[in-house]
């Protein structure tokens, strides 16, 4: 723009860009998202170059050639290849037959070129999946492997060098479906029209926005103020830009447009799972405030733009020098408070959770077993461990999500996971429903396929098709397979709800067994008890305050702090991790019940207390029971505190409570509670009952 202003435009860095542009979808497509900002802005700047026809062309190059490669459906593609091809042949035929019109055909090839070169950073997965499967295929390679070298990770995720259908499916990000604009996700369980399904999810990009600041938990008043100064100074850009530079304020208004608007209807979000307002579902897995990441730093630009302007018309008046060093300090202490505030969420020093539950987990489970993981949160810390630490190689983690794909069922036969299936049929593998409009998924049918083949059972077609607990009945009682398989605790109950009484808890994973028992009773408790008191890792998990209880509870607790397992800090912990080791609290949850059915009250009062230091969702269910527990062991102090913790206004709640301390023969604190439960619902005549 400068150049053109100056008379002599330098095209280069236009050039530049689209190269850029095409480089950077080797790491994601946003960058995308500003072309056409560039073209408008270009076109606005220089209206000659609207009659240009051949930067016409080489936009129209860069748009379906980007289509053909990320956004296209198959049928699409023939009609796109022939636009391209006769866009090319423009290219050629336009400057050769008047080369005083289209005078810049080499600035169109040279655009052409770039953006060939740049999308070749793709020919990366390939390239690196094709060596990965021809090492994987030497005679010596799996022994080193599974002997701790670390030679390269053994997935090989989508197989994209297996065939250029497979690479153009990875590029199409076909696994995962094509997008949809409507309905909204937002629009699913709520009945809202799509403009309010939109509303919502533009609310979720402001609310992203309003994070990068100062975080949610700070002070409502501070916060406030510098969301204020956040907003009044982006605005204020705006106006600046507007009044200086107007074809600059186009530009920025037009990039904004896309990462905000244009995206947030792209990406079709759904409500955020930190969202409390009971109506909004379904939610997302995780935050998404990384999508926008991009429009958040154009925001950025412009709050110090705006900044900038108030400071110079501030400056015009008498004390120039004074309102300059006030100014830029003001700002200066602004721009230090996103970096204070956010600093305890984003810091990782000592986060080693998620190694130590991938630790955990494997530990947990025999050499050359299969364990079945559910997603990201629990699947990529143990590829981690596996693949840079070198642990428990032979177990194989045969992620559920994944195990939808033709090409990560493959990976899993080769591994040695026993799958009867042939390459055929698993290529030709699909959901189907069943008779009683039940879906069968492709997850569905390789759990019952591995479970039988490891068995050495053959089922048949309708062997598919029944129920779990039919199934588990048929073939999984007096079950005997060759390899032991478990489920991890972070698995979706819906995946093996029917095998339940075949089921054991070992710590973080169930084992499948031949035994049938009572769900809530299969603990293998001598197991169960030795990995979370002696062998599973808790590093930065406990508060330093917490440290007395765990002390008392884990074995060799003092030569593990001296190694460095437990801090004299405490690490933010956000959901995502909360969730996470939130199963260590379910596994303690099981252990109590068995124990204490089994008369081991001391046994069970350790276990609910450690799983209380986990910080359970669940919190209210070990409080109570843990204040039941000690009621019955005559500890009402103990009793007592637990019992206080619990703050609800529920009033069955608030009367099993009372309850508790009636039976217990402390009646003062029962008809408390009673009354409590009368004050807030004063029809509810079990209290009434209970307090006479």
């Amino acid at each position: 723009y400068e150049s053109v202003k100056a008379g002599q435009p330098r095209n280069k860095y236009l050039l530049l860009s689209f190269y850029l542009i095409f480089l950077a979808t080797g790491i994601h497509l946003i960058p995308f998202l500003v072309f056409f900002p560039i073209y408008a802005f270009v076109f606005y700047v220089e209206r000659r170059y609207i009659k240009d026809v051949l930067l016409w062309l080489l936009g129209a190059f860069q748009v379906v050639f980007f289509a053909l490669t990320f956004l296209l459906p198959a049928a699409a593609y023939w009609p796109a290849l022939i636009v391209i091809a006769m866009i090319l042949l423009a290219g050629i035929y336009l400057p050769v037959s008047n080369p005083t019109k289209y005078y810049n055909g080499r600035f169109f090839w040279a655009g052409i070129f770039l953006v060939v070169i740049g999308m070749s950073s793709e020919l990366y997965l390939p390239v690196r999946s094709r060596v990965l499967d021809q090492l994987y295929k030497q005679p010596d390679v799996a022994e080193r492997y599974y002997a701790g070298e670390n030679i390269a990770p053994r997935i090989n995720e989508c197989d994209p060098g297996e065939s250029f259908a497979a690479f153009n499916s990875v590029l199409h990000r076909s696994q995962y479906g094509p997008a949809k604009l409507i309905p909204r996700q937002t629009q699913d369980a709520t009945g809202f029209s799509v403009i309010e399904g939109y509303f919502w999810q533009m609310a979720l990009f402001v609310r992203y926005l309003s994070w990068q600041p100062v975080p949610e938990f700070a002070n409502n008043l501070l916060r406030s103020a510098i969301l204020a100064l956040f907003y009044l100074f982006g605005i204020w850009g705006l106006v600046e830009l507007f009044r200086r530079e107007r074809k600059i304020f186009f530009l920025t208004i037009l990039i904004m447009f896309m990462l905000s608007f244009a995206m947030v209807g792209y990406l079709n979000l759904k409500f955020s799972p930190s969202d409390t307002n009971p109506r909004h579902h379904p939610q997302e897995v995780r935050e998404r405030d990384y999508f926008f990441h991009t429009g958040h730093t154009y925001f950025g630009m412009l709050v110090g733009i705006g900044f900038f302007g108030v400071l110079q018309s501030l400056k015009r008046g008498r004390h120039a020098r004074f309102i300059e060093i006030a100014g830029l300090s003001g700002f200066l202490v602004f721009s230090v408070v996103p970096l204070a505030g956010n600093f305890v969420v984003n810091n990782r020093r000592g986060d080693f959770i998620p190694k130590d539950y991938a630790y955990n987990m494997l530990i947990s489970c025999q050499d050359n077993s299969v364990v079945f993981t559910n997603g990201d949160n629990d699947t990529f810390p143990l590829w981690f461990a596996q693949e840079v630490l070198g642990l428990k190689r032979r177990v194989v983690n045969a992620n559920l999500s994944l195990i939808n794909t033709n090409w990560y069922i493959r990976q899993l036969k080769d591994w040695g996971v026993p799958i009867s299936f042939t390459e055929r049929v698993i290529n030709r593998l699909e959901p189907f429903m069943t008779k009683d409009r039940r879906v069968v998924w492709v997850k569905d049918i390789m759990i019952r396929n591995i479970l039988a083949t490891n068995a050495g059972i053959r089922l048949t077609e309708q062997d598919y098709t029944i129920s779990q607990r039919e199934f588990a009945e048929r073939y999984l009682k007096n079950y005997r397979g060759r390899m032991p398989i478990y489920f991890a605790s972070t698995v979706s109950q819906e995946n093996y709800d029917g095998f339940r009484p075949y089921l054991r808890l070992e710590g973080l994973v169930y084992r499948v067994v031949g035994d049938s028992s009572d769900p809530t009773y299969a603990v293998d408790v001598v197991k169960t008890r030795n990995f979370f008191y002696k062998t599973y890792r808790y590093t930065g998990i406990f508060d330093p305050s917490q440290q007395a209880l765990v002390s008392r509870i884990i074995d060799d607790f003092e030569r593990r702090k001296a190694e460095g397992e437990f801090y004299d800090h405490a690490l933010y912990k956000d959901d995502n991790t909360r969730r996470l080791y939130t199963n260590y609290a379910a596994g303690l949850a099981s252990l109590g019940v068995v124990l204490r059915d089994r008369g081991d009250l001391q046994g069970t009062a350790d276990a609910w207390r450690f799983a209380l230091l986990f910080e359970p969702y669940q919190n209210v269910y070990f409080a109570f029971n843990l204040g039941v527990l000690f009621a019955q062991m005559g500890m009402s102090d103990s009793a007592h505190t637990y019992l206080s913790q619990i703050e609800t206004q529920d009033p069955a709640m608030i009367l099993q409570i009372g309850s508790v301390f009636a039976n217990s023969g402390l009646f003062d604190r029962a008809i408390e509670y009673f009354q409590r439960a009368i004050g807030i619902n004063p029809r509810f005549s079990q209290a009434y009952s209970a307090l006479v």
